[in-house]
């Protein structure tokens, strides 16, 4: 069976009716979708979808201003804080932080990887990742698939079926292909998830504007003290 791509936002369907339906849905309606780090400096989009927004975040489309990793736990936060607003799409249960590949697993397993292929004891490049048996012929390709979100906490959801997933790109393209059984409101979900990604725009501009002050403040501290 052939699969027909949506071209804008890269999901597949099995289809061309349901792929004619899934152009023809509000999910293509909001055409002007600008990344809200922006402000920040960022010079990518206007995109397509909030899915397509999300996966440039995901593909560290904006690492000078935040990274994914980033992203995922002041996500957590958010959705953690009392004050705060419950997101349906993140589970409360994972933590980014505790939950997922550790920047120091990678750089072992690469070393391992790296040992292993110098003694000839092993023709690839494998992630040795537990559950994991991925093969590479180079370095680079093994460092790609580990710093990609394959491996990090499964800390995003369907909130119709609960399938899990390690970023928000993908649950997001899961979410507006509304498969069988998820049976939500995708308008609802995807505005949500908007929100998320604006929520977390703000804090990381706090958290950047405290910091800001409170150097200024050390400083001054500093000078007053000579």
């Amino acid at each position: 069976m052939g699969y027909h791509r949506c071209e804008e936002c890269k999901n597949t369907f099995g289809n061309r009716n349901a792929l004619k339906q899934h152009q023809n849905s509000s999910v293509h309606q909001l055409r002007n979708i600008k990344c809200p780090f922006q402000r920040l400096g960022c010079t990518s989009g206007p995109f397509i979808s909030v899915a397509a927004l999300a996966r440039h975040i995901d593909a560290q489309g904006c690492t000078t201003f935040i990274t994914r990793r980033q992203f995922n736990e002041i996500a957590y936060d958010l959705n953690q804080s009392d004050d705060g607003e419950r997101y349906s799409v993140i589970d409360p249960d994972i933590n980014p932080r505790t939950t997922g590949i550790s920047k120091d697993t990678v750089d072992s397993i690469i070393k391992a990887a790296g040992r292993k292929v110098s003694n000839r004891e092993d023709y690839f490049w494998t992630c040795t990742y537990p559950g994991c048996v991925a093969e590479f012929k180079a370095k680079d390709s093994l460092k790609a698939h580990l710093q990609s979100p394959t491996h990090e906490a499964r800390m995003y959801r369907c909130p119709g079926c609960n399938a899990d997933f390690p970023d928000l790109g993908s649950a997001c393209s899961h979410i507006e292909q509304n498969v069988r059984g998820c049976n939500i409101e995708v308008k609802a979900v995807i505005k949500e998830v908007h929100e998320l990604i604006t929520a977390v725009k703000k804090k990381k501009v706090s958290d950047r504007t405290s910091a800001s002050l409170r150097a200024i403040w050390l400083l001054s501290k500093s000078l007053r003290q000579k």
